[in-house]
C-alpha cells in the first residue's frame, strides 16, 4: 500500500511539474499550444490536496495522537523521510506552480473579441479567434452590425457606442492585474471612433488575428503590440517615422477639401483620388526611391517594414507601435497644415492600427503648434472601403461619433 502512496505522489508530482511549464510558459515554448487552463486550474487543485494530505502525515508522525490514559502530547522526531522528502517535493512544486500561473496570467490574460462590421457579413477571423483564446486564461467579446443603407453616409453612431460601452464593461468586471489583448475587427472608420474613446486598461495588447504563419509566405501569421498612456516617443521619432507626399489639384472647391491617405499596406498607393479634392496627402513608409510605398509587417521583428518584391525591408523597419503613434501625429499635422479644409481620412492600414490609431489621437500629448487640431472630429470625415455584391466597390463616408459633424454637411460640395 505505501508504494501505492509514492507512486500516486510522483504522479502527482509529474502532473504539477507540467502544469507549471504550461502556466510558467512563453509563446516560443511547445507546450504552449497543449495548454488548456482548467487542467492547469485541476492539476493544481490535485497537487495543493496531495500536499496537504502528506503535510498532516508528516504532522501526525511528530505529534502523534496521546494514549487513551493519558492528554499529554508528546513530540516524536521520528518518522519516514521518504514521505517527508515527498511531501517537501510536493510543496515546492505546488508554489513554483502557483507562481508560474500567476506570472502567466498577468502576462496574457484576457482575450477581448471587439467586431463591428456590415449585417451580413461573414466573419472570417472565427478560427483565428479561437486559436488565440485557447492560449489565454479567459475570452471575452463584443459585437455589433450596422446597414450600409443607401448612398452617401453611413451611420454607424449607435452600434459604435453599443460596442464601446459593451468593451468598457467587460474590462471593468476583468481582473485589474491580468493582462489584455484587444483583438478588433472592425471597419476603419469605427475602430477610430472606438480606439479614441478606449480606456486601455494597464498592461494591454493589441493583437492583429491573422491566418497561421506560412514560412514561404513573409509577414504572415499575427502580430500585436502594447500601447502605453505615456508616449515614449519624442515628437522627432514621430515626424521622421513616416514619410509624406503632397499632390495638388486645381479645384478650387468652397472651403476646401482634401484627402489624407494612411497608407502601410502591401498594395502600391494610388496618386489619383477617389473624390474630387483639392489635395491628396499620401503618409507611409518610403520606398528604396524614398517615395510612400508598400508597407508590410514582419510578426518576429515587430515591425513595419517597407516592402521590397514581396519582401520586408528589416533594416528599414519601423516598431509597431511607433509606427501607429505617428500616423496619429500626421493625422493632427494634416489638420495643422490645413486649417480651414475638410480632412476625408482614408486608413489603408491594418485594423489592429485603425484602433490603435484612434487611441493615441486621442491620449498622445498634443504640441503647441497643433493646438487647431484639439478637436479632430469636426473636420474629419473617415471613408469606409465597401464592397457589395454585383456592384463596384466604392469608399463611403462614417457617422461614428456623436461629436463629428454631418459628413453629408461636409461634403456638399464633392
Amino acid at each position: 500500500m505505501a508504494e501505492w502512496i509514492v507512486l500516486a505522489c510522483f504522479a502527482t508530482v509529474l502532473v504539477g511539474t507540467i502544469s507549471l511549464a504550461l502556466a510558467g510558459g512563453t509563446r516560443d515554448r511547445w507546450l504552449e499550444r497543449y495548454y488548456v487552463p482548467w487542467v492547469s486550474t485541476a492539476a493544481i487543485s490535485v497537487l495543493g490536496t496531495v500536499a496537504i494530505a502528506l503535510v498532516g502525515l508528516v504532522v501526525e508522525d511528530w505529534l502523534p495522537a496521546p494514549p487513551p490514559d493519558t492528554s499529554t502530547w508528546q513530540v516524536r522526531a521520528s518518522t519516514n523521510w521518504m514521505r517527508v522528502s515527498i511531501a517537501a517535493g510536493t510543496l515546492v512544486v505546488l508554489v513554483l506552480a502557483i507562481i508560474g500561473r500567476t506570472l502567466r496570467e498577468r502576462r496574457t490574460g484576457t482575450l477581448y473579441y471587439v467586431r463591428l462590421q456590415p449585417a451580413g457579413q461573414t466573419d472570417w477571423h472565427t478560427a483565428s479567434v479561437r486559436r488565440a483564446s485557447n492560449s489565454l486564461m479567459d475570452y471575452r467579446s463584443a459585437s455589433a452590425s450596422y446597414d450600409l443603407g443607401g448612398e452617401g453616409a453611413i451611420d454607424a453612431r449607435k452600434q459604435v457606442e453599443r460596442v464601446s460601452v459593451e468593451l468598457e464593461r467587460a474590462a471593468n468586471d476583468d481582473r485589474p492585474d491580468s493582462g489584455s489583448k484587444f483583438a478588433p475587427n472592425i471597419v476603419a472608420p469605427a475602430a477610430l471612433a472606438l480606439g479614441y474613446d478606449w480606456l486601455a486598461p494597464p498592461k494591454s495588447t493589441l493583437l492583429d488575428l491573422n491566418h497561421p504563419a506560412v514560412e514561404d509566405k513573409p509577414g504572415s501569421g499575427d502580430f500585436e503590440f502594447s500601447v502605453e498612456r505615456d508616449s515614449p516617443f519624442s515628437v522627432q521619432q514621430l515626424a521622421g517615422a513616416l514619410v509624406l507626399e503632397d499632390r495638388r489639384f486645381d479645384n478650387s472647391l468652397p472651403g476646401g477639401i482634401g484627402i489624407l491617405d494612411i497608407h502601410l499596406t502591401n498594395r502600391q498607393p494610388t496618386d489619383q483620388p477617389h473624390f474630387e479634392v483639392d489635395f491628396l496627402r499620401t503618409v507611409g513608409l518610403a520606398n528604396p526611391q524614398g517615395a510612400v510605398g508598400a508597407a508590410m509587417v514582419e510578426p518576429q521583428s515587430r515591425a513595419f517594414c517597407p516592402a521590397v518584391d514581396g519582401q520586408p525591408n528589416i533594416e528599414r523597419g519601423v516598431d509597431l507601435q511607433l509606427a501607429c503613434a505617428a500616423a496619429a501625429y500626421q493625422i493632427r499635422r494634416a489638420l495643422t497644415d490645413f486649417p480651414n479644409t475638410v480632412i476625408i481620412l482614408q486608413l489603408s492600414v491594418p485594423k489592429t492600427f485603425s484602433f490603435g490609431i484612434g487611441w493615441y489621437l486621442a491620449n498622445d500629448p498634443l504640441p503647441d503648434e497643433m493646438a487647431s487640431a484639439v478637436s479632430p472630429w469636426r473636420r474629419i470625415v473617415p471613408v469606409a472601403y465597401v464592397r457589395r455584391t454585383g456592384a463596384i466597390p466604392v469608399f463611403r463616408p462614417m457617422w461614428v461619433r456623436w461629436d463629428q459633424e454631418d459628413p453629408s454637411a461636409l461634403l456638399r460640395n464633392v
